[in-house]
């Protein structure tokens, strides 16, 4: 496990770090795994604004892991839905993307 003072990590080192495709690919898998065990949401489900509420609550009451709160403070609230949904229901992985960003 890491010391405080190994983990004293900035919000501009987090968003570099989140702007690599697979961490947030990662984050994102991870967030969906933890709404499915806590109850929130089941995966396949619409998320929906309501979810967005709920996630915030359980992140007050710090019931989420630190990957997940992470993903919660880099990704617009307005972005999360089309994240779950639209990207998630194109089934789109990291190497879609690479792929589809080298074809260009």
């Amino acid at each position: 496990m890491s010391t405080p003072e190994k983990t004293k990590e900035t919000f501009e080192d987090l968003t570099k770090y989140f702007s690599n495709i697979s961490e947030m690919y990662a984050r994102k898998k991870n967030l969906e795994m933890e709404m499915e065990t806590l109850g929130i949401k089941k995966y396949g489900q619409k998320f929906t604004p309501e979810h967005i509420v709920i996630l915030n609550e359980f992140k007050k009451q710090n019931k989420l892991s630190d990957s997940a709160k992470h993903f919660l403070e880099i990704i617009k609230p307005e972005y999360l839905e089309i994240i779950f949904n639209e990207i998630a229901e194109n089934n789109l992985t990291p190497e879609d993307n690479f792929d589809r960003e080298n074809k260009a």
